[in-house]
């Protein structure tokens, strides 16, 4: 495994090759440290589950590069996404909304939703770039793990597995993404599915209203 040790939130060009050939690397995020791939590759997403031993039909959430790579990744873009995204983004918010028909279907949740944010961090933001607008940004744990800012406290078998890490050194902050869905039809409704980052009532500040329930 390769690992690159960053300066200025700069990618080196070769990890930008690997990512681009289909490769998974670990990398700094602005809450904790992340594990990705190109999202519109079957074989990358496949690699993603079986290194995390996620379980099947759990989504993968997404880092964008730019807004513009979002409104291309997602089939419904509601006032309330509109309003969340211009208090919260860039930063540790993820709307989880109806996913447009571009991205494979091992992506997504059963629902046909996509998890996506735009983040703070460069590394993120060039590493989605690469891979034409969005890379997968799931946390670099094994599944059932804690998440983790330190790179020298990532799980030596879960490194083993992947084709190289991205040295951010050690991040300010361990708490993950707050995860929100917005509903669609009727009235604005939505739910908390992760507490993180973004406090649950700043959430409803921005949007008006309380959620209709929330995840732990």
């Amino acid at each position: 495994m390769r690992r690159w040790r960053i300066e200025q939130g700069r990618v080196p060009e070769e990890a930008l090759r690997v990512i681009r050939r289909g490769g998974v690397l670990v990398f700094p995020t602005e809450t904790v440290y992340g594990l990705g791939g190109n999202p519109l590759d079957k074989n990358v997403i496949r690699k993603i589950f079986s290194i995390k031993e996620r379980p099947e039909g759990k989504p993968l959430p997404l880092v964008a590069a730019h807004r513009e790579a979002v409104l291309r990744g997602v089939a419904w873009w509601p006032q309330a996404a509109r309003a969340l995204a211009a208090k919260f983004w860039p930063g540790p918010l993820t709307l989880v909304l109806p996913a447009a028909p571009l991205f494979p279907q091992e992506l997504l949740s059963d629902e046909g939703t996509v998890a996506v944010r735009i983040s703070p961090h460069p590394v993120p933001r060039q590493l989605a770039e690469a891979c034409g607008g969005w890379i997968i940004a799931t946390s670099a744990n094994l599944s059932g793990e804690p998440p983790t800012r330190d790179p020298e406290n990532l799980s030596r078998e879960l490194l083993r597995r992947v084709d190289g890490l991205v040295d951010g050194g050690c991040l300010e902050k361990e708490v993950p993404s707050t995860v929100v869905e917005l509903l669609r039809g009727g009235p604005l409704r939505w739910r908390c599915l992760r507490r993180g980052a973004v406090e649950m009532e700043d959430v409803a500040r921005v949007l008006g209203v309380d959620a209709m329930e929330s995840g732990d």
